[in-house]
């Protein structure tokens, strides 16, 4: 009898550790593909030559390399950020590799990679899914819209890791405040919450976004008398850092034009949002098509908002992060539009801004799979989930797989493209024409930023001149 109970035992022990090794080997696949598939295009599509933006970068190396480099030089604003840790990590990272841009680009996959990862983590303990497999697939949408190559200009610009670092502090912020709320007593993590919150700030100024997000958490958790302490000392952070942040900025010309084209901005708006789950068509903006997508998950977030406000405290507090995901988004959009709406709707569904945006999605989709599991049983209840549930998956899987289709066509040309402009930037440069250089051609819009910046990358055998 007793060889009977080992030979079971030993069975069931064997059992188990090959349902670990198919999770583990899932979990792999579900994370894996999507990972290398976009490693595989950044590294096949883009080339190791600085391109738009990034020529900023290079007067702050000079100055760097010269000793002559000023915290004011870093703290100055520019487009609506004051990207001082940008900055910073861009400098390191030049003289680290040689400013081999393309490093910057896999650092940008890595921090998708984190920002997933902590997604899925917190899904595992909200999302109870019987079936051990099951709950591991259906986290697969989620993979899919943080590593789309509809993200492209962020994907190929090394510089642009700040966007996929702002999306990476958003989820850490949220997670630091959570696990303050939870406590008895105001603790270490409200105070990592704020240095979260202040670092975001100084990558991009998104992170704006993330004070107004952590103060919502806050309130949605409740004003007993320890919450209400930490919404005092959250916000009065927020009011100082703010104030030293938005000094010395003016945003006339822009809030002039916003308020007095109202009705475009509402079609801007929705057209970004549509614009984060469907990408761009050949570099072409086809809004018809992304105002159709922006105005479906508009009324799925509101559907979603309005369950959330409706549900017990339990199914409040487990889904917190799914809602703030979406109001993210939505101030994202908001503050997208009121900073570009002068440049054409046509800017709206440039493919910069969907890492951001798409979080809205992302929480639209785990909001509505953690009541279809929890509800399944019941029917009834259960039914308007089932439906909420298809439209926003088969939103992110159309989306994915005609944006990705779309791209997959257009990144030989892109490749051309970064090729040809290696050429130019290893061709003499005296005999360049500043149309080559400026506008289309590197696309900074300034010959002679271009030109005097690959003059000292080559002085100093940097990026593409590097051997």
């Amino acid at each position: 009898m007793s060889k009977l109970i080992d030979i079971v035992r030993l069975y069931f022990s064997e059992a188990l550790d090959r349902k670990k090794i198919i999770n583990g080997l899932l979990v792999v696949i579900v994370f894996g593909i999507p990972f290398f598939f976009t490693l595989f295009y950044i590294l096949n599509t883009s080339s190791n030559i600085i391109f738009a933006d990034e020529f900023k970068m290079i007067p702050l190396m000079e100055k760097f390399n010269s000793g002559s480099l000023t915290f004011g030089d870093l703290w100055n604003y520019d487009a609506g950020h004051r990207q001082v840790l940008v900055k910073l990590i861009f400098i390191i990272f030049a003289n680290i590799t040689s400013f081999n841009v393309q490093v910057l680009m896999c650092f940008s996959l890595l921090i998708i990679l984190s920002t997933t990862i902590l997604i899925y983590l917190y899904y595992r303990r909200s999302i109870h899914i019987q079936n051990q497999y099951l709950q591991i697939f259906a986290f697969l949408p989620v993979v899919l819209l943080m590593f789309s190559i509809m993200q492209w200009e962020n994907l190929l610009m090394g510089q642009q890791f700040n966007a996929f670092l702002s999306v990476l502090l958003l989820v850490i912020n949220i997670l630091l405040m959570k696990k303050s709320l939870g406590r008895q007593s105001i603790d270490i993590y409200l105070f990592l919450a704020i240095l979260a919150s202040i670092v975001a700030i100084l990558i991009s100024g998104i992170g704006v976004v993330n004070w107004i997000i952590l103060i919502v958490q806050i309130l949605l958790a409740g004003l007993n008398r320890k919450n209400l302490r930490i919404l005092m000392i959250y916000s009065a952070s927020a009011i100082i850092i703010l104030a030293a942040y938005f000094y010395g900025i003016t945003t006339a010309s822009q809030s002039d034009y916003f308020f007095t084209h109202l009705d475009q901005a509402i079609i801007y708006g929705t057209v970004a949002i549509g614009s984060s789950i469907l990408g761009t068509f050949s570099d072409t903006a086809i809004l018809t098509v992304s105002f159709t997508y922006g105005v479906a998950l508009l009324i799925l977030y509101m559907f979603v908002i309005y369950t959330y406000l409706r549900s017990d405290a339990d199914t409040q507090r487990n889904t917190t992060i799914f809602i703030l995901l979406i109001l993210f988004s939505l101030a994202c959009a908001a503050e997208v539009t009121f900073a570009r709406l002068h440049f054409g709707i046509g800017q709206a569904t440039s493919s910069r801004y969907t890492t951001l945006s798409m979080t809205g999605a992302i929480g639209a989709y785990l909001f509505c799979l953690f009541h279809l599991v929890k509800h399944f049983n019941y029917f009834p209840y259960a039914r308007r989930f089932i439906a909420a549930f298809s439209i926003i998956l088969v939103l992110i899987i159309t989306g994915y797989s005609l944006s990705t289709y779309e791209e997959s066509r257009v990144a030989p040309y892109r490749k051309a493209n970064f090729e040809n402009l290696r050429k130019i930037a290893l061709s003499d440069l005296d005999k360049v024409s500043d149309e080559q250089l400026g506008g289309m051609g590197f696309n900074a819009w300034d010959a002679k930023l271009v030109r005097d910046g690959l003059l000292f990358l080559k002085e100093k055998e940097l990026n593409v001149y590097h051997k």
